[in-house]
């Protein structure tokens, strides 16, 4: 059994969230709850939760300010947010787990059963690191989630991404690749706001990395790595207009 503590300045959210895991979620006991950073810095002391689930978004000090207390992180966290998108972009480069509310229970359930699957605590410090820098306005780098864990990257190290079934190959600078274990419609709609365009079904591509393109029967984009990948006729005049601008 998991001891758990439930950190929310809104009373409402905390008794939903409370009663969600009393009556659907197998193998969690709350064993306490906080409104602020540092009713939760005492409830860890006390209690020693296994899980805590930390709003971000509380008065006085902000949620990510609780690990500023600890020298180790001995706990898992379970992030829960309003909605807003910068916020979650932030989890998504991060492949930080988050729960938006009102919070959905197969959601919970869910997030819940990866914490009691027990998951590497050094790769969750390195999630927790870039979701810190990415809150920072940074967003520099991203997480990819792999079949065995995940990998940490540069943006300006990706030079496009290849759909591969339901996995993406991440095609690196150096010639190296990563397989991330998510769609490449994932990755578009994460990706779009930072000059990666979907140029082909296939490909995703960083629009910073382009080496050229041609014009021909059948138009292609070449790639710093000297990559030729086709361009889709429904996306050639968007590709056109996207390259003016570069």
């Amino acid at each position: 059994m998991l001891k758990a503590i439930i950190l929310d300045d809104e009373h409402k959210s905390r008794t939903t969230l409370l009663n969600m895991l009393n009556n659907y979620c197998e193998g969690i006991e709350v064993v306490g709850e906080g409104d602020s950073v540092q009713a939760g810095v005492k409830l860890i002391q006390e209690k020693n939760p296994d899980l805590v689930f930390l709003d971000i978004e509380m008065p006085q000090e902000n949620g990510f300010r609780l690990f500023s207390y600890f020298k180790n992180i001995p706990f898992e966290v379970i992030f829960t947010t309003a909605y807003n998108q910068y916020a979650v972009q932030a989890f998504r480069f991060s492949a930080v787990d988050y729960l938006l509310k009102p919070i959905n229970l197969e959601e919970l359930r869910d997030a819940v059963k990866k914490v009691i699957n027990k998951r590497d605590a050094e790769m969750e410090k390195q999630k927790l690191q870039l979701l810190r820098e990415n809150f920072n306005n940074v967003f520099k780098k991203i997480a990819f989630q792999t079949p065995t864990g995940f990998e940490i990257v540069e943006l300006d190290e990706i030079v496009y991404c290849e759909a591969d079934g339901n996995y993406s190959k991440i095609l690196l600078k150096d010639d190296s690749y990563i397989l991330a274990a998510k769609t490449l419609r994932d990755y578009e709609s994460l990706l779009d706001d930072f000059n990666f365009f979907r140029v082909h079904r296939s490909f995703l591509i960083n629009m910073n990395q382009i080496k050229g393109y041609s014009k021909v029967q059948n138009p292609t984009v070449t790639m710093v790595n000297g990559k030729q990948l086709p361009i889709s006729r429904a996306k050639r005049q968007e590709f056109y207009d996207r390259i003016m601008h570069i």
